[in-house]
Protein backbone atom coordinates (compact mmCIF):
# COMPACT_ATOMS: atom_id res chain seq x y z
CA UNK A 1 0.00 0.00 0.00
CA UNK A 2 1.30 3.44 -0.88
CA UNK A 3 2.03 5.86 1.97
CA UNK A 4 -0.62 8.38 0.95
CA UNK A 5 -3.29 5.65 1.21
CA UNK A 6 -2.49 5.09 4.89
CA UNK A 7 -3.49 8.58 5.94
CA UNK A 8 -7.27 8.04 5.64
CA UNK A 9 -6.88 4.66 7.39
CA UNK A 10 -5.01 6.35 10.23
CA UNK A 11 -7.62 9.06 10.61
CA UNK A 12 -10.34 6.40 10.64
CA UNK A 13 -8.38 4.41 13.22
CA UNK A 14 -8.00 7.48 15.41
CA UNK A 15 -11.75 8.13 15.14
CA UNK A 16 -12.43 4.60 16.34
CA UNK A 17 -9.93 5.01 19.15
CA UNK A 18 -11.51 8.24 20.31
CA UNK A 19 -14.96 6.68 20.48
CA UNK A 20 -14.05 3.30 21.98
CA UNK A 21 -14.56 4.23 25.66
CA UNK A 22 -13.03 2.53 28.70
CA UNK A 23 -13.76 -1.06 27.63
CA UNK A 24 -11.70 -0.80 24.51
CA UNK A 25 -8.80 1.28 25.81
CA UNK A 26 -6.33 -1.61 25.68
CA UNK A 27 -7.50 -2.50 22.20
CA UNK A 28 -7.32 1.12 21.23
CA UNK A 29 -3.73 1.40 22.44
CA UNK A 30 -2.81 -1.80 20.58
CA UNK A 31 -4.43 -0.51 17.40
CA UNK A 32 -2.60 2.77 17.78
CA UNK A 33 0.67 0.89 18.25
CA UNK A 34 0.02 -1.16 15.07
CA UNK A 35 -0.84 1.96 13.13
CA UNK A 36 2.32 3.58 14.47
CA UNK A 37 4.37 0.68 13.11
CA UNK A 38 2.67 1.14 9.74
CA UNK A 39 3.53 4.84 9.87
CA UNK A 40 7.17 4.03 10.66
CA UNK A 41 7.24 1.73 7.62
CA UNK A 42 5.69 4.48 5.49
CA UNK A 43 8.16 6.97 6.85
CA UNK A 44 11.02 4.69 5.74
CA UNK A 45 9.47 4.45 2.28
CA UNK A 46 9.11 8.24 2.07
CA UNK A 47 12.70 8.72 3.30
CA UNK A 48 13.98 6.28 0.68
CA UNK A 49 11.88 8.01 -1.97
CA UNK A 50 13.23 11.40 -0.93
CA UNK A 51 16.79 10.09 -1.11
CA UNK A 52 16.24 8.49 -4.53
CA UNK A 53 14.44 11.53 -5.94
CA UNK A 54 17.05 13.92 -4.56
CA UNK A 55 19.86 11.89 -6.11
CA UNK A 56 17.98 11.60 -9.40
CA UNK A 57 17.20 15.33 -9.50
CA UNK A 58 20.80 16.22 -8.71
CA UNK A 59 22.07 13.96 -11.50
CA UNK A 60 19.53 15.34 -13.94
CA UNK A 61 20.31 18.88 -12.90
CA UNK A 62 24.05 18.32 -13.40
CA UNK A 63 23.47 16.75 -16.82
CA UNK A 64 21.12 19.56 -17.88
CA UNK A 65 23.54 22.20 -16.61
CA UNK A 66 26.50 20.68 -18.45
CA UNK A 67 24.55 20.36 -21.69
CA UNK A 68 23.01 23.81 -21.37
CA UNK A 69 26.34 25.46 -20.62
CA UNK A 70 27.92 23.79 -23.66
CA UNK A 71 25.01 24.88 -25.87
CA UNK A 72 25.02 28.40 -24.48
CA UNK A 73 28.72 28.77 -25.20
CA UNK A 74 28.16 27.51 -28.76
CA UNK A 75 25.31 29.98 -29.25
CA UNK A 76 27.35 32.89 -27.89
CA UNK A 77 30.31 31.97 -30.10
CA UNK A 78 28.04 31.74 -33.15
CA UNK A 79 26.55 35.14 -32.32
CA UNK A 80 30.01 36.68 -32.00
CA UNK A 81 31.16 35.20 -35.33
CA UNK A 82 28.02 36.50 -37.01
CA UNK A 83 28.52 40.01 -35.67
CA UNK A 84 32.22 39.93 -36.63
CA UNK A 85 31.30 38.85 -40.15
CA UNK A 86 28.77 41.69 -40.37
CA UNK A 87 31.30 44.36 -39.45
CA UNK A 88 33.95 42.80 -41.68
CA UNK A 89 31.52 42.86 -44.60
CA UNK A 90 30.51 46.45 -43.84
CA UNK A 91 34.16 47.51 -43.65
CA UNK A 92 35.05 45.83 -46.93
CA UNK A 93 32.03 47.37 -48.74
CA UNK A 94 32.52 50.91 -47.45
CA UNK A 95 35.90 51.24 -45.71
CA UNK A 96 35.75 55.03 -45.47
CA UNK A 97 32.51 55.03 -43.42
CA UNK A 98 32.72 51.71 -41.51
CA UNK A 99 36.34 51.99 -40.45
CA UNK A 100 35.73 55.15 -38.48
CA UNK A 101 36.21 54.87 -34.76
CA UNK A 102 32.67 56.05 -33.97
CA UNK A 103 31.14 53.42 -36.28
CA UNK A 104 33.26 50.69 -34.72
CA UNK A 105 32.34 51.82 -31.20
CA UNK A 106 28.62 51.88 -32.10
CA UNK A 107 28.91 48.39 -33.53
CA UNK A 108 30.74 47.12 -30.44
CA UNK A 109 28.16 48.72 -28.13
CA UNK A 110 25.26 47.20 -30.08
CA UNK A 111 27.01 43.83 -30.13
CA UNK A 112 27.55 43.95 -26.39
CA UNK A 113 23.89 44.83 -25.73
CA UNK A 114 22.63 42.08 -28.03
CA UNK A 115 25.01 39.55 -26.49
CA UNK A 116 23.77 40.49 -23.02
CA UNK A 117 20.16 39.94 -24.13
CA UNK A 118 21.14 36.57 -25.58
CA UNK A 119 22.74 35.55 -22.26
CA UNK A 120 19.58 36.54 -20.39
CA UNK A 121 17.37 34.51 -22.74
CA UNK A 122 19.60 31.45 -22.60
CA UNK A 123 19.97 31.44 -18.81
CA UNK A 124 16.33 32.38 -18.07
CA UNK A 125 15.06 28.82 -18.48
CA UNK A 126 17.78 27.61 -16.11
CA UNK A 127 16.20 29.46 -13.21
CA UNK A 128 12.79 27.95 -13.98
CA UNK A 129 14.25 24.42 -13.97
CA UNK A 130 15.85 25.04 -10.57
CA UNK A 131 12.57 26.31 -9.13
CA UNK A 132 10.74 23.19 -10.34
CA UNK A 133 13.38 20.99 -8.72
CA UNK A 134 13.03 22.84 -5.39
CA UNK A 135 9.25 22.50 -5.58
CA UNK A 136 9.40 18.72 -6.06
CA UNK A 137 11.80 18.28 -3.17
CA UNK A 138 9.65 20.48 -0.92
CA UNK A 139 6.61 18.33 -1.74
CA UNK A 140 8.46 15.20 -0.63
CA UNK A 141 9.56 16.92 2.57
CA UNK A 142 5.93 17.90 3.31
CA UNK A 143 4.89 14.25 2.95
CA UNK A 144 7.59 13.24 5.41
CA UNK A 145 6.51 15.92 7.89
CA UNK A 146 2.88 14.75 7.67
CA UNK A 147 3.83 11.16 8.43
CA UNK A 148 5.98 12.27 11.34
CA UNK A 149 3.13 14.29 12.85
CA UNK A 150 0.65 11.43 12.52
CA UNK A 151 3.21 8.97 13.95
CA UNK A 152 3.77 11.23 16.96
CA UNK A 153 0.01 11.42 17.54
CA UNK A 154 -0.28 7.65 17.40
CA UNK A 155 2.65 7.21 19.78
CA UNK A 156 0.99 9.52 22.28
CA UNK A 157 -2.30 7.68 21.93
CA UNK A 158 -0.70 4.23 22.21
CA UNK A 159 1.27 5.10 25.32
CA UNK A 160 -1.22 7.34 27.11
CA UNK A 161 -3.71 5.98 29.63
CA UNK A 162 -7.28 5.97 28.42
CA UNK A 163 -8.20 9.61 28.14
CA UNK A 164 -11.05 10.26 25.77
CA UNK A 165 -10.45 14.01 25.70
CA UNK A 166 -6.80 13.58 24.74
CA UNK A 167 -7.77 11.02 22.08
CA UNK A 168 -10.27 13.48 20.61
CA UNK A 169 -7.64 16.21 20.55
CA UNK A 170 -5.18 13.90 18.80
CA UNK A 171 -7.90 12.95 16.34
CA UNK A 172 -8.57 16.62 15.59
CA UNK A 173 -4.87 17.33 15.08
CA UNK A 174 -4.56 14.31 12.78
CA UNK A 175 -7.62 15.37 10.80
CA UNK A 176 -6.21 18.89 10.44
CA UNK A 177 -2.89 17.43 9.32
CA UNK A 178 -4.66 15.20 6.80
CA UNK A 179 -6.67 18.15 5.45
CA UNK A 180 -3.48 20.16 5.07
CA UNK A 181 -1.95 17.23 3.21
CA UNK A 182 -4.96 17.01 0.87
CA UNK A 183 -4.90 20.74 0.16
CA UNK A 184 -1.14 20.64 -0.51
CA UNK A 185 -1.60 17.78 -2.98
CA UNK A 186 -4.49 19.50 -4.73
CA UNK A 187 -2.30 22.58 -5.30
CA UNK A 188 0.34 20.58 -7.15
Amino acid sequence: MKPHKYVPVIVLGLACLANSGCAGSATARMTAARLCVAIVDDEKIVDENIAKQTQFYKQQSALINNTRNANIQLNIDAFRRSRSAQIATAMSVDPNQSARLSSLMDHLRQTHDQEFQLWQELYGSDQQAREELKSKLASLERQKKLLTQVKDNLNQLALAPSNKKQAQQLLKVSQDTYNAYKSANSNQ
